[in-house]
């Protein structure tokens, strides 16, 4: 007879139960690191790693939906690009760390192609290359210094390279905090397209 299904936890309290046991001391190894976003903490006067909840803790508790709730503390939506919280934070939010960063990736790619007004035949580092070619891309400065043109060329191919590629090709075991950080990249990274694309119209009207 098969197991049934643990049910995600909606609430700290659950959330605590479930996985009390596994919170590392803030002393130990692995501990203090992040892993319990500071809602435990070392009980006091405890000589056997037990932790408590600290007033964040407590007052987390209260929330319905933890999850989600924990998710957007750790990466408010206000630190991304809109169109990449658009297409990542459910994602994100349902854990799923590996989908959100492929799924931010893949939209400052299809970014990259309409500002560019580049054809489907061109992807990931082969299209960011056409677009921010030093010399005659769509989407490069023609303002700016050689070496920073170029620079920005390497950042794009690198960006979709490096971070688009794995989670395309095979599965890739990510922690929250890897996860947000390349959403932040991601999202500054959209941001330079857009301005270039919009210094790009702006040429062509005059």
């Amino acid at each position: 007879m098969h197991a049934p299904p643990r049910r995600r936890p909606t609430t700290l309290t659950h959330w605590r139960d479930e996985h009390a046991c596994r919170l590392p001391h803030p002393g130990s190894p692995g501990g203090g690191r992040g892993e319990s976003r500071g809602f435990v903490c070392a009980a006091p006067g405890s000589d056997f790693g037990w932790t408590i909840l600290t007033r964040e803790g407590l007052k987390a508790a209260q929330v319905h939906d933890f999850p989600t709730w924990a998710a957007d503390r750790d990466l408010p939506e206000s630190l991304l690009h809109p169109q990449i919280a658009a297409e990542c934070m459910t994602s994100f939010r349902a854990g799923k760390f590996d989908t959100a960063v492929f799924e931010a990736f893949k939209a400052l790619e299809v970014a990259i192609r309409n500002g560019a007004g580049l054809g489907h035949d061109l992807v990931g580092t082969k299209l960011a290359t056409r677009a921010f070619n030093p010399e005659e891309g769509p989407l490069t400065d023609p303002g700016q210094d050689g070496g920073e043109r170029q620079g920005l060329m390497n950042l794009m191919t690198g960006a979709l390279g490096y971070f688009k590629n794995p989670q395309s090709h095979r599965k890739v075991d990510l922690a929250a905090w890897e996860a947000r950080e390349m959403l932040v990249i991601a999202s500054h990274l959209y941001r330079i397209v857009d301005a270039r694309a919009l210094a790009g119209r702006q040429g062509q009207r005059t």
